[in-house]
């Protein structure tokens, strides 16, 4: 930020010692330019940042964890994070899809899905960006997918996350304890 508010300031001044005029005359196109970037830090700076967990929040894991034919099978018992193919085709939770496409398409948000995929299971890093692709359109969510087992150490405004694990009950921010009793669904988090 110190950095972004010096080139804010640095901006005006140039434009302020050479003078309009001059601007205009002899380099328009390049002190525009700068003076467009200046624009869209400052902008950017005031956009809340928002983290959205997957399993769970926007993709229902449990379910998914139910119905696979090798949930009751050792050594998945406990560790349904390994099961093979288990986050490639979850389905979505009630109202998830909706809502996020209106944080996504908001002017004042800048969102990213923050998960977590078991180490063990490196299958599940391909299966959880492909479904965010299958759910959500490409041109809003090309690469705003963080995969993170220390999500306290990203910076932001909100995190939606259903779980405390993996830094999420230590997050920076604010944490929207996503099934809670205040956050029960989509829409307390809408309304928040």
């Amino acid at each position: 930020k110190i950095i972004e508010l010096w080139f804010l300031n640095s901006s005006f001044k140039i434009i302020k010692v050479i003078g309009v005029k001059k601007i205009l005359k002899y380099r328009p196109t390049y002190y525009f330019n700068i003076l467009q970037n200046t624009i869209k830090i400052f902008y950017f700076n005031f956009m809340k940042i928002i983290y959205i967990d997957l399993d769970g929040v926007v993709a229902d894991f449990e379910k998914g964890r139910r119905n696979h034919p090798l949930s009751t099978v050792t050594p998945y018992i406990g560790r349904p994070d390994k099961l093979p193919g288990v986050y490639e085709n979850l389905e979505p939770i009630t109202d998830a899809i909706a809502s996020v496409n209106k944080l996504l398409n908001h002017e004042d948000f800048d969102v990213y899905f923050l998960s977590t995929a078991p180490w063990d299971n490196p299958e599940a890093w391909m299966h959880k960006r492909l479904w965010v692709a299958k759910y959500f359109n490409e041109k809003l969510i090309r690469k705003k997918l963080i995969l993170s087992h220390h999500k306290h150490l990203l910076i932001g405004d909100y995190l939606v996350d259903d779980r405390k694990f993996n830094g999420a009950s230590k997050f920076k921010g604010e944490w929207l304890y996503f099934g809670s009793e205040k956050f029960r669904d989509w829409s307390k988090i809408l309304k928040h």
